[in-house]
């Protein structure tokens, strides 16, 4: 994702979610599952969008993109989930392009 391009597939909205930490408003961020921490960003272009949905008491943040890899594309799934441990991410990839002004993926499709 380039999201310096003037225009194209690449460029849209960035939104970068924010959180209190100590009393100050700060980028939030997300753990992995192996124990990385990444900062959230959620774009909004050609071939990358976002959404919230209700999961009981909290919202989650999906967000979906694809980039070139090799002759083809790849997809990334993630869902980013608030718990008691801060932001958790988990991502799925797969072969294949998905572009935004197609469906927003269905829900099953993130991890």
């Amino acid at each position: 994702m380039d999201l310096t391009a003037e225009a194209g597939s690449y460029s849209g909205p960035l939104t970068i979610p924010i959180q209190v930490v100590r009393d100050h408003l700060i980028p939030a961020t997300a753990h992995t599952a192996d124990g990385k921490i990444q900062a959230i960003h959620l774009a909004l272009t050609g071939k990358a969008a976002w959404k919230r949905v209700s999961v009981g008491k909290v919202d989650d943040l999906l967000a979906v993109d694809s980039e070139p890899k090799g002759q083809g594309f790849i997809t990334h799934h993630r869902r980013y989930h608030p718990s008691l441990r801060g932001w958790q991410v988990q991502t799925r990839s797969h072969a294949g392009l998905w572009e935004s002004d197609g469906e927003f993926p269905a829900t099953s499709l993130f991890p």
